[in-house]
C-alpha cells in the first residue's frame, strides 16, 4: 500500500476523534519548541559604549569657544527625523503579483507530505542490524522510532544526524479508518547506495482518514523546514529546495452534490522563483458553494507576496472566515486588495481552482 507498517496498529497521540467537530484546528495549535535567546550575545547594555553624543575629553583651552556654553549639543538635543528608505526599487505591477500568487499556491498544493515520508522511510528501513541505532526504549516508551548515528550499513545506505518517526498505515481506530499516519522530527542525512542524497531538517506531521460513518475523508498536514532528495529526478517538490512552515487543514464531503471541499492554509513559504519570492498565509478558508458557502469564489484572510528586494504586498480577501460565516455580496468577487506598506494599490484575482475542488486529495 503507502508505506511499509513500522509497528502495531495503535498509535499514541491520534487526533481527536473525527466528525466531534466540524471546525478546522487553528495553525496556532501547533507549537514547536522555542529557541534560546538567553545565551552569550544577548545582552544589550551597550558594554562599555560612550553613548553622551560629545567629546569625553578635557581641554584647558577654550578661548576659541564661541557658544558661550563651553560644551557640543548630545544627541539628546537632536530632534529624531524619521528618513524613509528610498533605495529607487520598482513596486512589482498588480499582472505580476497576481500571476505570483497564483504560482506561488501551485507550489503549495504541490507539496505532498506523502512524498517525504514514503522516501524517508524506504531510506530509514535500509540499514542492518548495528546502522543506525535505534533506542529502543524510546520505541517502547513512545512507539516512535528515533535513531541517531553516523555509519554506512552494510547495503550501502549513510546514515548522519538523528530522526524521529513513525508510519502507520491502513488501520481502523474508532470511527476513523486512516489511509496514512506519519510523523517525523530531526535533522538527518540519508545517502542510498547510489550516491542520492536525502536532507531532512525540520518536522512533518501528516494524517488522512475516512469518517468511517458518513464516508467524509479528512487531511492534515503541518510540515516546517527544509527537505530535499536527489533521487526524485526534478518530479516533485523535494527537488525544490524549498524552506517552508505551511499548515494545510482539508476535508472532501462525498455527502454533497457536487462533492464538497472545505480548506484551511496558513504558513509560509520562500525560495520561489521569479518575481515573488516568497509568500505568507494568514487564515486563508474556503468552502464550497455546495456546502451553502456565502462566497463560494473568495477565501478569507491575507495572502502577503516578497519580492527579490524584500518588500511585501499584502492582499486582503473577504470570504466567509468560518463555516457558516457571512459575506457582503459587493466583495464576493474572487478578488483582493493589494496593500504595499499599507497604502492601496488596486485588486487582483488569482485562481483559485486548487482551494475550491482539489479531486481525491489536496496535493
Amino acid at each position: 500500500m503507502l508505506l511499509l507498517l513500522l509497528a502495531c496498529n495503535t498509535v499514541k497521540d491520534l487526533p481527536a476523534p473525527p466528525g466531534a467537530s466540524e471546525t478546522a484546528t487553528s495553525a496556532s495549535d501547533e507549537t514547536s519548541e522555542p529557541g534560546d535567546t538567553t545565551g552569550p550575545g544577548s545582552d544589550t547594555t551597550g558594554g562599555d559604549t560612550d553613548t553622551s553624543g560629545g567629546a569625553t575629553g578635557t581641554s584647558d583651552d577654550t578661548s576659541d569657544d564661541t557658544t558661550g556654553s563651553g560644551t557640543e549639543p548630545t544627541d539628546e538635543d537632536e530632534p529624531y527625523l524619521y528618513e524613509e528608505d528610498d533605495d529607487g526599487d520598482e513596486q512589482l505591477n498588480l499582472d505580476v503579483l497576481e500571476r505570483g500568487l497564483g504560482d506561488a499556491l501551485d507550489v503549495i498544493f504541490s507539496i505532498d507530505p506523502m512524498s517525504f515520508h514514503e522516501t524517508y522511510e524506504a531510506l530509514a528501513n535500509s540499514g542492518d542490524g548495528y546502522c543506525p541505532y535505534y533506542y529502543e526504549e524510546y520505541i517502547t516508551a513512545y512507539d516512535q522510532f528515533y535513531w541517531r548515528d553516523s555509519c554506512t550499513a552494510d547495503g550501502g545506505v549513510e546514515f548522519s544526524g538523528y530522526g524521529i518517526s513513525y508510519a502507520y498505515a491502513d488501520y481502523v481506530d474508532g470511527d476513523a479508518d486512516y489511509s496514512i499516519n506519519a510523523y517525523f522530527s530531526g535533522a538527518a542525512r540519508l545517502i542510498d547506495d547510489e550516491g542520492r542524497r536525502m536532507d531532512a531538517s525540520g518536522y512533518s506531521r501528516y494524517y488522512e482518514y475516512d469518517y468511517v460513518p458518513d464516508g467524509r475523508t479528512y487531511f492534515y498536514s503541518r510540515i516546517w523546514g527544509e527537505f530535499s532528495w536527489e533521487g526524485d529526478g526534478g518530479r516533485t517538490w523535494l527537488s525544490s529546495g524549498l524552506t517552508m512552515d505551511i499548515y494545510t487543514y482539508g476535508a472532501r464531503y462525498i455527502t454533497y452534490d457536487p462533492v464538497g471541499y472545505y480548506t484551511l492554509l496558513d504558513g509560509s513559504l520562500a525560495g520561489l522563483d521569479g518575481a515573488v519570492t516568497a509568500i505568507n498565509l494568514t487564515d486563508v478558508f474556503l468552502y464550497s458553494e455546495s456546502m451553502d458557502s456565502a462566497c463560494p469564489d473568495e477565501p478569507s484572510g491575507t495572502i502577503s507576496l516578497r519580492d527579490a528586494d524584500g518588500d511585501w504586498y499584502d492582499v486582503e480577501f473577504q470570504g466567509p472566515r468560518y463555516w457558516g460565516g457571512e459575506a457582503f455580496p459587493g466583495e464576493c468577487d474572487g478578488c483582493g486588495d493589494v496593500f504595499f506598506r499599507g497604502e492601496p494599490l488596486g485588486a487582483i484575482c488569482p485562481d483559485f481552482s486548487h482551494l475550491k475542488d482539489w479531486g481525491d486529495r489536496p496535493w
